[in-house]
Parts: structure tokens; C-alpha cells; sequence
């Protein structure tokens, strides 16, 4: 007696219109569908990146990046069910667009789509176009793609319930209408927005989501920006001293030199919470700003709280190589939190030592290969000195210890900031190649003195006895070897 078993191929079945991804990855790939009982593909023409976000958000991406033509990921085989797509953007399934299923293609013109594999935004997530970070029209993001709003209705209580969920606390200045910042693309997700001071969300608001619009009347909001405590800030140098900026028209800019003085120095020292200013700088000493040059010839007389108070002119003939700095008298308890690029003198004296800079959590020297006056001349400046007499080498102020962080340093002059400058981060150098500097002064005018001559022994430093030469004096050729010592 024979037994015969009979196999039948068993086909597992998908609801019609089901999509998947061949011939690539789980996120990119040839676009198949499932219709009429067997998967096919889709002829690229008139394939575009609508088409593919619509396949992606039905396989679950958040959209699509890229829409490929010419069977990129190879070609398909058994039918092609979809011809002449064309979406519109909004629709949740591919055959839900436009499509034609008669084609006059052949599988060399497979359809394949590059899915957006970031984690999808919350629904209702919004943001602000063809503006600034407060202003600009108002996109939301529903069903998996952004779009805009209709301004039918829209009022300042809409405008408020965007702001505050963007993060503006104060709320909105203004509700614009009529695509005030531009016409948006894509669908129109909301109309008839009607919003309430109890609302935190604007998806959350009364709206209808069939519209009677075009783009040219997208919404848009203008927040208010909350101002900052302090109207001044010390930028391009350290926490002491720095080029002004002040806080004015909901921007930072920065302040002209003409008629700057110590007592417009001081007004701003002593804003920031600072007992006074040892100097004032012009000529952009730490480095040029960027945007507005927001006040000129300022002229306090000393007892203002703010430099705002101050008389000033605020239309200014003047470019960022004119704009205004100081070094403020640091307070008594004052206590400095490390960040990359401080830098400190070791081994020296109050204005002179071994230049040592911090970066990435370390403490570290400087190689001084290239080493030269305009090096020294930012380090100086940064620690708030007028400048720099001259540029010590070979370890003048001893060997430091630990790594060598910087080598081939070559400055402009214009830094705020030794890290600015250009610099290699592998060196070739022994510690009895660290760099050092002598620094000046300022005087209370804030004139710059004439760098003195003096001998090793008047620095009173140790390292004097045991240099490989001597120095009988230095102007700012210092370090340079020019007299070997006798034996």
C-alpha cells in the first residue's frame, strides 16, 4: 500500500495595496505592492519624492529622502500593477494617489524610494519658516508630513498658543495673516483655528481640516523673545574682559570706539557685577563682531547702572574693526569655572611664565615652534594685559610636565582667544621647547607703554641660572639665543 502526500505552495495573503521595500535594505529598496493576489512593482514615471514619503509613511518611516527612477535597486520581476503615479502628498496609502494600472513599461524603470529612518515627530509638532527663530510661518506636522495653516480666523489668541508651545513664555507680538513670511508648500493642514487661553497646544485648538484656502493665506505669528537679564556682554576674550555687546531691538550687537573712554568702561565693568574697569580697548583688541553695530559715540559720565542709560547715538558710521572692549576689575571672591582655551603663566611671575592651556579637561604647554610675539600678544591680551613685550622660547620659565597640546602655533593678532588661532594638535616637541610670554600692564589711561629692557636678573626668576645661554637684556626679540654662556 502506497501513501501519497499531496504539498500544496501555500501563498500568504496581504491586504490589497500592502507595500514593502526588495532588493535593498529594511528602509530602502524597489517598491513592491500586493494586488490582485501577488506582489508587484511600480513604473517610475512621474515617480517624485510625494510619492515616495506617501509609500514610506504607509511602511511606518517618517517619510521619505530620496525617490529613485531606473530600477536602482534592481529589477523587479512578475508584474507591474502601477503606471503614471501621481501624489499629492497627503494621501496614507500609494493607491490611494493617482495611478493608472494599463502600462507601457518595462522593469528596468522599477520605482524604489530611500525611507526616512528618524524617529517620527510628535503629532502637532510645530515650527516656524522663512523667518527667524521667533517669527515666521506657522508649520505644522500632521499625519507625517508638514504643512500649513489657513489664516481664516486667525487671531492673536491662536498666534499666543503657538508661541507658548515653541517655548515663548510672553506669548506672541503679532498674529500675521496673508503669508506674510512667503507661501508655503504641501498640504493645508488646519483652518478656522479658533485657540483659547486655556489651550497649550495648537492642534489642540477648534479647527476644521477641510480648508477653502491657498498658500497666499498661510498663517504666521511673530513671538516675543523673553529679554535677557543683563542687557551687556564681554565676548572674545575671558570672563573679565572682552569686546561689548549689548541687547538692544531683540539682537546683540556691538558698540562703535568713537568717544570710548574709561568711564564708559567702567558703566559696563560694573553693570556685569564687576568693582570697576582697569582699561578700556578700541580698535575690535578682541577680535571683529558680527551684525549690528548697535550704539556710537558713547559718552557716560560714570554714575549710569546701565550703558543703555548712557548718551549715545544710535545710527553708527563705524565698521567691526572699530568696535569697543574692556578688562574689568575681577571681584575679590570671584571664582572661574575652566573651559577649553583658558590659559595661565606658570613658573614666572604676575605678567611672565610658561604659557599652559587648558583643554579637555587638562592643563598643558605649548610647543614653540612658530612661537612669536603676535602668539604672545594673544595670550596677553587674553588674560587682560595690554600686550606683549616679548615671546620667551626654549623653555625660558622651565620644563612644564604632562601632554604638549599645542605646536606650530601661528596667530593674526586679531584673536580673543588662543584656540582661535591656527594650530597643529600632534607636536613634535620636548618640554624644553615651551613656549612662554612677558606680559605688561596697562596703565589707568589705558595708553600702551613702551616695553622696557630688562635683564634676566631683574625678573628674579629661577629658571635664569640654569638657561643653556643668557640674556643681558631683552626688548621683543627675547628668546632668540645671541650669547652662549663661557666656560
Amino acid at each position: 500500500m502506497h501513501c501519497y502526500i499531496l504539498l500544496h505552495q501555500i501563498t500568504e495573503r496581504y491586504e490589497p495595496g500592502t507595500l514593502r521595500l526588495a532588493g535593498g535594505n529594511e528602509s530602502a529598496g524597489r517598491v513592491e505592492v500586493f494586488l490582485n493576489d501577488q506582489w508587484g512593482t511600480v513604473c517610475d514615471d512621474f515617480w517624485d519624492l510625494a510619492a515616495a514619503s506617501v509609500a514610506c509613511r504607509q511602511m511606518g518611516f517618517r517619510g521619505a529622502l530620496e525617490a529613485l527612477p531606473g530600477a536602482a535597486f534592481g529589477e523587479g520581476s512578475s508584474v507591474i500593477h502601477i503606471d503614471d503615479i501621481m501624489c499629492v502628498g497627503d494621501e496614507t496609502e500609494l493607491i490611494s494617489c493617482e495611478h493608472k494600472t494599463i502600462h507601457n513599461c518595462i522593469h528596468a524603470e522599477d520605482a524604489s524610494a530611500v525611507c526616512n529612518t528618524e524617529e517620527a515627530l510628535p503629532e502637532g509638532s510645530l515650527r516656524l519658516r522663512s523667518g527667524n527663530s521667533s517669527a515666521g510661518r506657522v508649520e505644522i506636522y500632521i499625519g507625517g508630513q508638514w504643512g500649513t495653516v489657513c489664516d481664516d480666523g486667525w487671531d492673536l489668541d491662536d498666534a499666543h498658543v503657538v508661541c507658548r508651545e515653541l517655548g515663548f513664555s510672553a506669548g506672541a507680538v503679532l498674529a500675521a495673516r496673508g503669508a506674510a513670511y512667503g507661501e508655503g508648500s504641501g498640504p493645508i493642514h488646519m483652518d478656522d483655528v479658533s485657540c483659547t487661553s486655556s489651550d497649550s497646544r495648537l492642534i489642540e485648538c477648534i479647527h476644521s481640516e477641510i480648508h477653502n484656502c491657498g498658500h497666499k493665506e498661510d498663517a504666521s505669528v511673530v513671538c516675543r523673545v523673553d529679554e535677557p537679564s543683563l542687557t551687556v556682554r564681554l565676548l572674545g576674550g575671558n570672563k573679565t574682559a572682552g569686546r561689548v555687546e549689548v541687547y538692544l531691538n531683540g539682537e546683540w550687537g556691538t558698540v562703535c570706539d568713537d568717544f570710548w573712554d574709561i568711564e564708559d568702561a567702567n558703566v559696563v565693568c560694573r553693570q556685569l557685577g564687576f568693582p570697576g574697569a582697569l582699561t578700556w580697548l578700541r580698535a575690535a583688541a578682541f577680535g571683529e563682531g558680527e551684525g549690528s553695530i548697535h550704539l556710537d559715540d558713547v559718552s557716560c559720565i560714570g554714575n549710569e547702572t546701565d550703558l543703555l542709560d548712557c548718551t549715545s547715538v544710535k545710527v553708527s558710521n563705524c565698521l567691526h574693526s572699530e568696535d569697543a572692549g574692556v578688562i574689568c576689575y575681577p571681584k575679590e571672591d570671584y571664582e572661574y569655572e575652566l573651559i577649553n582655551g583658558d590659559v595661565r603663566l606658570m613658573e614666572g611671575n604676575s605678567t611672565s611664565g610658561r604659557v599652559e592651556v587648558y583643554l579637555n579637561g587638562q592643563w598643558g604647554t605649548v610647543c614653540d615652534d612658530l612661537w612669536d610675539l603676535t602668539d604672545a600678544e594673544v595670550v596677553c591680551r587674553q588674560l587682560g594685559f595690554g600686550g606683549a613685550l616679548s615671546a620667551p622660547r626654549y623653555a625660558f620659565f622651565g620644563l612644564g610636565t604632562g601632554d604638549i597640546l599645542l605646536d606650530d602655533v601661528e596667530c593674526l593678532g586679531s584673536e580673543g582667544n588662543l584656540l582661535e588661532c591656527s594650530y597643529a594638535s600632534e607636536d613634535n616637541c620636548g618640554h624644553a621647547e615651551d613656549a612662554g610670554v612677558v606680559c605688561y600692564e596697562l596703565t589707568e589711561e589705558g595708553a600702551s607703554p613702551e616695553p622696557p629692557i630688562q635683564t634676566c636678573e631683574d625678573l628674579v626668576l629661577p629658571a635664569c641660572a640654569n638657561m643653556p645661554y643668557t640674556r643681558t637684556e631683552f626688548p621683543n626679540v627675547f628668546g632668540h639665543i645671541t650669547q652662549q654662556k663661557q666656560n
